[in-house]
């Protein structure tokens, strides 16, 4: 999903109307051959780029609503988890459950559950004919997170063991959280193919190649150049408006 901002396309409508209401000016004296640039489909290609950049941007706002609200459910895992770890040493539980323990918490917490090649290591590999790239040891897709998190919670309920009074480190508690994780992160998924569809429409309005506004503008400033002149006032009036391919 892009997360370039959206202002560029707000800013092509704009500049477009700005033409638009020059050449209005000019009355009879414009009169394109073409059809397509006539004021009256100037301003149709306007109004259909305006309802879709808004219908982009309230798309976009609950999207990035729901990646919020993401990040706030999935903020406190970490260390929660770091703290389920050390309930698991404290109330002794068998070392093979501790060390599994500790495994998902490095998985979910985003550290290295292997320590990092020496540059030694690296050369006397590729000495050896094999690749020292280092394939990245965090799992913090927030898929994965959820993954390892659900484990940890079943290596639980195997721990007779653990038992916290720590309310919020109960399994109940836990299994709570861990649909709370899911949801948020099912909601993004939600919004995600709207946004997505949205913005495939706009630029399928927008720049379109032909119908659309940057090669509309600049089939106009041809006009403008063929009909009064290169260096003509009307030309130089319209010849530094800026449009964009911003997709």
């Amino acid at each position: 999903m892009s997360s370039k901002s959206e202002t560029g396309h707000a800013r092509n409508v704009g500049n477009l109307k700005t033409m638009v209401a020059f050449l209005e000016s000019l009355e009879q004296a414009y009169r394109p051959a073409n059809t397509a640039l006539a004021i009256e489909m100037l301003k149709v290609l306007i109004s259909e780029s305006e309802e879709n950049v808004k219908t982009v941007n309230a798309a976009n706002v609950k999207y990035i609503k729901a990646v919020d609200a993401r990040q706030q459910a999935f903020a406190p895992l970490a260390k929660l988890t770091t703290r389920i770890a050390n309930a698991l040493v404290s109330c002794k539980a068998d070392k093979r459950i501790i060390d599994a323990a500790a495994l998902l918490n490095k998985k979910i917490s985003g550290s290295r559950t292997a320590p990092k090649k020496t540059e030694e290591q690296k050369e006397a590999m590729i000495a050896a004919g094999k690749s020292a790239k280092e394939a990245s040891t965090s799992q913090m897709s927030f898929d994965l997170r959820i993954e390892n998190f659900g484990k940890l919670i079943i290596l639980l309920k195997e721990t007779p063991q653990y038992a916290p009074n720590e309310e919020d480190l109960t399994l109940a508690s836990l299994e709570a959280l861990l649909d709370r994780l899911n949801a948020a992160n099912e909601n993004v998924g939600k919004y995600a193919g709207p946004l997505d569809i949205a913005r495939i429409r706009r630029n399928e309005i927008m720049y379109a190649p032909d119908k659309g506004i940057p090669d509309t503008a600049k089939a106009v400033k041809s006009y403008i150049k063929s009909a009064f002149g290169a260096t003509s006032p009307q030309y130089k009036k319209i010849g530094g408006i800026k449009f964009t391919r911003t997709q």
